[in-house]
């Protein structure tokens, strides 16, 4: 996103760029660029130690701490520091991937101090608001009581005065309020028209404790020069905490009712990022409160995002996780639910016991089933067990049950999608999987989402984007195993043998006693997501042929 702001004294300089890190700018010449605050804390880490090769997880843990998305979030960042560069006229690399390692800034760096890197965390207000006061009165006696977790209220969006657009923005507010009260669980504050908007002296905290709420949704519609503008922010109340933000800009329809028909669209994407955004706060509280300070809900959002950051560690990690909670709330069925999920998913990664692990999770899931055969969560987690067990008509049957209850749930969307292209041969699945990974760019389980679609690519026979994927889901999230041993059997079975080898090889490195035959087993249970027995067939004998000795 291009800015023009008047003349800047540079803080420091990187390459032919100087860098403001206080307002998230870059500048060379007459160019300006705008970077997220994230994106400008990864580049000015990456500065710090100019010429040095930073791990992911030291960038992760510096960026983003122990909260969830960041592995995902990373990805993200370097590629669009990668493209907000190239669009500067950026002569040559910057930074440089180091595989299996992590990143390095190639350009020599200037003017630098410690001061000067932090500055936008340095501008930032962390200081927490208590619960049960505002900002505006934090003196010790109580107001109104804001709860600890899982609530979300919509502030009126601003609109400029006089330019006639309220009644549009008060329609967007309504149908975002509508779309979020849809999703289990969470508790939504009613949309209320006349609360003060927060140029009129009321700030996030005291909107919060108005509505008895952590979450606070807030933001503005224009209309200008034919083109209509919507932001919006979300932001935790009592942390006091930016979490999320979200700009659309499109083409202003002429007319009211075009206009409405148009943000309609939109109000399923923007409700979709808030729930994914307020889950991954969630469950990274939950995780860093630890077991004994959370709530059953926060713990099952912890163990979501866990999810996906998946390996043989966590995954044990997650079962133990969830079988307390079932034992102290034996009447939760989104817990039964989520720890069906977990054994099913273990079923499949090359557990020895998998025969028991399966077992395991048809009781759980059936009690779930029992308790709440109507929760959106309940049905999804359903749809997930028959999609590791290869059912897909049950899949698509509880998926589709569970998204017409909670349209914003983006990873049923995925898999659903994934279900669809792998029975029915439809490429409309693939867009499905593309919406989810629009929708909620930070979500932990993006890179999952980026298998189905790979798999889905193969399913279809279209290679070359099959292989894209794979490598893009590898990127992603280097501790998931099957993207790289997919990615190997696809290039094997396109007779591409040494890069096949290659990538056989660096899914091996951490499991140097992985066997073929146990893959070749994974491989025979996924069989029908190719495009015909032939096809697998000479993929199958492939990565018997180039398997690493």
């Amino acid at each position: 996103m291009r800015d023009a702001p008047p003349s800047l004294h540079p803080v420091y300089r990187i390459g032919a760029f100087d860098v403001h890190p206080s307002r998230n700018l870059i500048a060379r010449d007459e160019c300006r660029l705008t970077l997220e605050p994230r994106h400008m804390d990864v580049l000015c880490a990456l500065a710090e130690c100019a010429g040095e090769v930073i791990a992911r997880t030291d960038l992760i843990d510096r960026v983003w701490g122990m909260r969830f998305g960041g592995d995902q979030s990373l990805s993200r960042a370097i590629s669009r520091l990668r493209k907000t560069l190239a669009e500067g006229g950026a002569d040559g690399a910057y930074i440089e991937t180091i595989p299996k390692r992590g990143y390095r800034l190639v350009q020599p760096v200037s003017g630098l101090t410690r001061d000067a890197a932090e500055g936008p965390r340095a501008e930032k207000n962390t200081a927490p608001v208590h619960p049960h006061t505002s900002a505006a009165d934090p003196g010790p006696g109580p107001t109104v009581r804001i709860p600890a977790s899982y609530s979300v209220a919509v502030a009126p969006l601003e609109t400029p005065e006089g330019g006639g657009d309220a009644m549009l923005a008060d329609n967007v507010g309504r149908d975002l309020v509508a779309m979020l009260a849809r999703a289990p669980h969470l508790h939504v504050a009613a949309y209320d028209t006349g609360c003060p908007r927060r140029g009129a002296g009321s700030g996030p905290a005291e909107l919060a404790a108005r509505w008895r709420v952590r979450y606070v949704v807030s933001g503005s519609l224009a209309r200008h020069d034919a083109r209509l503008t919507l932001r919006l922010d979300l932001i935790d109340a009592v942390d006091n905490l930016h979490v999320f933000s979200w700009r659309e800009e499109r083409p202003s329809a002429q007319r009211d009712d075009d206009a409405n028909d148009e943000l309609r669209e939109i109000v399923l994407d923007l409700s979709t990022a808030i729930l994914s955004e307020i889950q991954i706060a969630e469950g990274s509280a939950a995780h860093l409160r630890g077991e004994t300070a959370s709530d059953g809900y926060g713990l099952i959002q912890s163990a979501e995002m866990l999810r996906g950051l998946y390996s043989e560690e966590r995954a044990a990690q997650i079962v133990a996780h969830l079988r307390e909670l079932v034992e102290r709330e034996p009447d939760n069925g989104v817990a039964h639910a989520s720890l069906a999920v977990q054994l099913a998913q273990s079923a499949v990664s090359f557990s020895p016991n998998r025969a028991q692990l399966r077992k395991e999770a048809h009781r759980h899931l059936a009690a779930a089933l029992r308790r709440a055969p109507n929760d959106a969560d309940v049905l999804a987690a359903a749809g997930v067990v028959a999609t590791m067990e290869g059912d897909m008509d049950a899949a698509i049957r509880h998926l589709t049950r569970s998204l017409r209850r909670n349209p914003a749930n983006p990873h049923a969307l995925a898999v659903l999608g994934w279900q669809i292209c792998a029975r029915d041969g439809d490429p409309a699945g693939i867009e499905m999987i593309r919406t989810a990974e629009r929708r909620a760019p930070h979500h932990p389980r993006r890179a999952n989402w980026i298998h189905y679609r790979a798999t889905s690519e193969v399913r279809l026979g279209r290679w070359r984007e099959a292989l894209a994927s794979y490598r893009l889901s590898v990127e992603c999230n280097p501790n998931y195993i099957f993207p790289q041993l997919l990615l190997g059997t696809v290039l094997a079975g396109r007779g591409r043998d040494d890069e096949a080898r290659a990538a056989f090889a660096r899914a091996l490195e951490d499991r140097p006693n992985f066997e073929l035959e146990t893959y070749l087993g994974f491989l025979d249970n996924w069989s029908h997501c190719w495009p015909d027995r032939e096809e697998f067939a000479a993929a199958r004998e492939a990565t018997r042929r180039t398997w690493p000795a």
